[in-house]
């Protein structure tokens, strides 16, 4: 007779599925699982200082790797901790599995005063994430891990949970005949009719709008081969960015509602092909951009194929799979050379009115320029910054700039490039984080030196909650309220945590500190003084 715990079943569990990292925090109530993560020489675990960090490293290794990130957490305040970084993920279509315990069965529900107690948590995450699972009998968790794992890997990507009562875990029971569920990823039959490749053939002036749907599809060779194929140059959304090398002649770039040349491009243009996108609110200026020509929709998400921009043909599949299925039958398009040598001349030079003018965002930016390796991987917070990167800061490879776009996580930047450092040690990693948002996960530094994972910072003070003060400023006659940020030492600060930090004065010699740390074998940070509007984007207010 084979005898394990619910410690180890779980443990068990993401062995087989190929899980050899895991994030979190132990508990009173989670400990049997540690204890057999203690005696698996298979998983390591990296301890954070925060649950929500902790599912935010998960979320930055899984983008990265294309693996499922894991986190653990206990019951009640150790769950919801680790809400915010599950509902980035939902937000950014990324594979992170939460496993939190429960406190006893026979105690739920009842208010009795128990600790970590919290009015339904299961409906918490179960009303939030992509699918949820709990378990009743140890025997079953296997199974219910092996259909999250199914789900993750299939269809849009999304976060998942699962939850256990902590009482279970230490129980012990024989697993000869565990049930378990085989999955395989379902790759459905695409349908794509005549008229569709009839349209694309009679198409002049062909674009492709790629979003962050075709990174999770691994759809790079396809994306690039398809623009090929029928000569349609590549806008990305912003955490579509990489899809295909921003410095090849079919790549213009992300931007388009913000970038003037992509809206002069986009009116001339008689066919987009939307491929995984949602078409979201900032990159579409609040919906008010218009596309004139005819919309071929594709999406793996059978929702997202009617919102916000009605298509004239919409396909539901994959888009590695749908990419390639067109380009096969795509037999002999005449491509129209001018209008793709065109566009990219177009957005170039509208690039170069920004980064050549005299603007101290572009100055910055083309210290990191001259600095980064071509395959540096990038996470940024929604620190202003973070403009000059989407519009103006070439992407190369997939999965080489990591934002919280679409949820506007405050704190993501720092955990999500340890977990991408993590997925991919031989990259160099860079977050980008503002004074603000820096300090609502600032303690992970700690995690980043006790693991030694050889990170760079780059923090830029301007004293404040940049972007809302401005805000406040412009719509009320210059009052403000909780927005002025001061009396922190930030270098100080991190020596403290065990990060070596600097701060830089002078713009000029930002290159040159960044090349120093290159090669470091532990992390840094750099902290660059701005003024409040210093780091402003012109095509912002477009």
């Amino acid at each position: 007779m084979a005898f394990k715990t619910g410690g180890e079943l779980i443990v068990s569990s993401l062995i087989d599925n190929k899980v050899n990292v895991v994030f979190g925090i132990p508990g009173i109530y989670n400990l049997s699982i540690y204890d057999a993560i203690q005696k698996s020489s298979k998983i390591n675990h990296i301890l954070a200082t925060h649950e929500g960090s902790a599912a935010l490293m998960a979320d930055g290794y899984a983008r990265v790797s294309g693996k499922p990130g894991i986190c653990l957490t206990i019951a009640g305040p150790g769950a919801t901790n680790a809400l915010t970084g599950l509902i980035t993920a939902y937000a950014e279509s990324s594979p992170v599995l939460l496993i939190a315990t429960e406190i006893n069965l026979e105690l739920q529900g009842k208010d009795l005063g128990v600790s970590h107690e919290i009015k339904n948590q299961f409906e918490i995450f179960n009303s939030t994430l992509g699918l949820s699972k709990r378990t009743k009998n140890i025997l079953s968790i296997p199974f219910h891990l092996n259909l999250l794992f199914n789900r993750m890997k299939n269809g849009r990507p999304r976060p998942t949970y699962f939850e256990i009562p902590w009482n279970l875990l230490s129980q012990k029971k024989d697993v000869k005949n565990i049930r378990y569920l085989k999955y395989e990823k379902n790759n459905n039959d695409i349908l794509i009719k005549n008229n569709v490749i009839d349209l694309i053939n009679e198409s002049k002036f062909p674009l492709i709008f790629s979003g962050l749907g075709c990174l999770r599809s691994n759809a790079s060779k396809e994306i690039l081969n398809l623009s090929k194929k029928i000569g349609a140059p590549v806008i990305t959304s912003p955490n579509g960015k990489g899809i295909i090398p921003e410095d090849n002649f079919l790549s213009l770039g992300a931007g388009l509602g913000r970038n003037p040349a992509h809206q002069d491009i986009l009116k001339k243009s008689d066919l987009i092909l939307a491929i995984g996108t949602s078409f979201d609110i900032w990159t579409m200026k609040n919906w008010q951009i218009e596309i004139p020509g005819k919309i071929i929709r594709i999406d793996i998400c059978k929702k997202q194929l009617n919102k916000n921009y009605n298509p004239y043909f919409k396909i539901h599949g994959d888009a590695k799979l749908v990419s390639t299925e067109i380009s096969k039958r795509i037999k002999h398009k005449k491509i129209n050379k001018s209008w793709i040598s065109e566009s990219f001349r177009l957005t170039r030079n509208e690039r170069s009115k920004i980064e050549e003018g005299n603007y101290i965002g572009a100055k910055i930016l083309k210290q990191f320029k001259d600095s980064l390796p071509r395959n540096v991987i990038i996470t940024s917070d929604t620190t202003t910054f973070l403009q000059w990167l989407v519009w103006n800061f070439d992407v190369y490879e997939k999965n080489s700039i990591l934002l919280p776009w679409n949820s506007g996580t405050l704190g993501f930047a720092i955990p999500a490039a340890i977990g991408a450092k993590i997925a991919k040690p031989d990259k160099i990693v860079v977050a980008f984080v503002g004074d603000g948002s820096f300090m609502f996960t600032s303690q992970e530094l700690a995690t980043a030196a006790r693991n030694r994972v050889p990170i760079i910072v780059v923090l830029f003070n301007n004293k404040s909650h940049g972007s809302i003060k401005q805000s406040q400023m412009k719509q009320f006659n210059n009052r403000t309220i909780g927005v002025d940020l001061t009396g922190i030492d930030y270098v100080s600060y991190s020596n403290s945590l065990g990060v070596p930090a600097k701060k830089i004065t002078q713009i000029s010699s930002i290159s040159t500190n960044i090349k120093k740390l290159l090669n470091t074998n532990k992390p840094k940070l750099l902290e660059i003084e701005v003024s409040l509007n210093g780091l402003n984007h012109p095509w912002v207010t477009i």
